[in-house]
């Protein structure tokens, strides 16, 4: 089967985002974003599809991790020497 792979990096002070078509044929597989900047999608999705999917991902993670460093920095602002 064949796939396509869109990478959205940060550059700097701004995000890019690439789409490369894949020319080596892969085993049909289920495949999902990486919120680690990748998604490889089957060419039956288009590649704004992908794209969108690849951008949800990335900002979910990124909310999560924001949550969970405002809960550390808060439990730092408590921590006192007794």
């Amino acid at each position: 089967m064949r796939y396509g792979s869109v990478r959205i990096r940060p550059d700097r002070e701004r995000w890019t985002a690439f789409v490369e078509e894949v020319h080596v044929d892969r085993f049909s597989t289920k495949t999902v974003p990486n919120a680690l900047g990748f998604y490889y999608y089957p060419y039956t999705v288009s590649k704004e599809k992908a794209f969108d999917r690849l951008k949800r991902c990335m900002i979910k993670r990124h909310r999560k991790e924001i949550v969970r460093l405002q809960r550390s920095l808060a439990a730092l602002e408590k921590l006192s020497l007794k």
